[in-house]
């Protein structure tokens, strides 16, 4: 066993732009760094952003794919529009950019290749399906040699239709080992033909020691909330599968049904990183929930922060009495650790990884899908009653120290790499 690994992460996006991927793969890095490793990501560059530059010790190179042409940006990304549609059991039409999203990920594979080539390293982890068809490229293409692993961050269904079968299991098995979130979509891929002495399951982890705030601030103040009311907080990507409407619709019944004026809910997040890729502005989705809330007559209940920079971020959730993530859809759902290393409650819908993190009536409750009348209740439940949200936020905080801190997800993937070079 060599004493310390050179590891290169690639995922479309990373550092500054945050979401769950970007927290993870950053907290695995610090773990690596800190037990004598190397550690670098590489991802895709948008405008005015340096190309290359270091984040507590972990270097980011950026790789410019603008320069493929925006047409060719779009028609890629509509393909991998197409992926999240057909694993997350939506329509799917016509299937166009495959030709454009291989064009991309091959311009990738170069950079990659040109990194290693300047200074080899001794793993390559690829991060989600936006960078699938890389290891195929990589090997077939560039003969390159060293261990390549690839986790998949989203869900994973079957049955599937037989191209996208193909697709998946064809570009998964070029990988030395694939990695899921949670056991359900690890036996998807099974049933769907994925090699089973390909496949682990690593639960996503987070850094403990990253949240906390440093310095003394309101943000109940910035945000015109009084010390009186209670703060709902939801964390996610404006995006249609994280259900923002659902929790919306709670909070119209609770305040307009049940006359509870004193309930009031921040949604902290903005679009897609595609939508920075090509130098958009909000997109029609956040326009379409500000109407709403204007159309529910809640524009005193609700406020929408866009993004925000990891200090105040911090400083919303401390001041949280209840932090709730509704999505349709998860792959796994950090912002729920996220609220638990904060001691809050957490109501989450009984999807994808979130069941994992929430145990119903101990650290928070667990709700159906999409039914917003239950998600009413179990936020009344808790904003009557403080010891409640005490006690919960305690167990939250225990479980995720003793089954998501980094140290777990830096010991499984040390473990995997181990393997894979030895």
């Amino acid at each position: 066993m060599k004493d310390h690994y050179s590891i290169c992460c690639v995922s479309q996006s990373f550092l500054p732009y945050i979401g769950g991927l970007a927290r993870y793969v950053e907290s695995l890095g610090k773990q690596f760094l800190k037990h004598g490793h190397e550690f670098k990501v590489m991802h895709f560059k948008t405008a005015n952003i340096d190309p290359i530059e270091f984040s507590e010790g972990i270097e980011i190179i950026r790789v410019n794919v603008t320069n493929l042409g925006e047409e060719t940006l779009i028609k890629y990304m509509q393909f991998k529009e197409t992926i999240l549609n057909i694993t997350h059991n939506e329509v799917v039409g016509e299937i166009q950019g495959y030709k454009e999203y291989l064009e991309v990920n091959e311009k990738l594979a170069e950079d990659i290749m040109d990194s290693y080539n300047y200074k080899p390293f001794d793993i390559l982890h690829v991060h989600d399906f936006q960078t699938l068809p890389l290891a195929g490229i990589l090997k077939n293409k560039f003969g390159l040699k060293i261990p390549i692993i690839f986790t998949w961050h989203i869900p994973f269904v079957s049955p599937l239709p037989e191209f996208w079968k193909r697709f998946f299991i064809e570009n998964m098995s070029n990988y030395d080992k694939v990695v899921f979130s949670i056991d359900e979509y690890t036996n998807a891929a099974i049933s769907c033909g994925l090699n089973p002495k390909l496949v682990e399951t690593v639960h996503p982890t987070i850094d403990l020691e990253k949240y906390a705030p440093k310095e003394q601030y309101d943000a109940r103040e910035k945000y015109g909330i009084s010390k009186d009311d209670i703060l709902i907080v939801c964390v996610s990507r404006i995006d249609p599968r994280k259900g923002q409407e659902i929790l919306i619709a709670a909070i119209d019944k609770i305040v307009n049904t049940h006359k509870r004026k004193n309930i009031k809910c921040i949604f902290v997040g903005n679009g897609s990183f595609s939508r920075e890729l090509l130098g958009k502005e909000r997109s029609g989705r956040a326009q379409k929930l500000l109407n709403l809330v204007e159309e529910k007559g809640l524009h005193d209940n609700v406020v929408f922060t866009g993004k925000v920079n990891d200090e105040l971020l911090y400083h919303i959730y401390s001041t949280s009495d209840v932090v709730v993530q509704p999505s349709l859809h998860e792959g796994f759902g950090l912002t729920v650790c996220e609220a638990m290393v904060f001691g809050k409650p957490i109501i989450g819908s009984n999807v994808g990884g979130i069941p994992l993190q929430i145990k119903d009536g101990i650290n928070g409750y667990l709700f159906g899908k999409a039914d917003y009348n239950q998600l009413a209740e179990k936020i009344l439940l808790l904003a009557q009653d403080s010891e409640l949200r005490k006690k919960m936020g305690t167990e939250g905080a225990r479980i995720v120290r003793e089954k998501f801190n980094s140290g777990i997800g830096y010991a499984e993937y040390l473990r995997i790499y181990t393997e894979m070079i030895d």
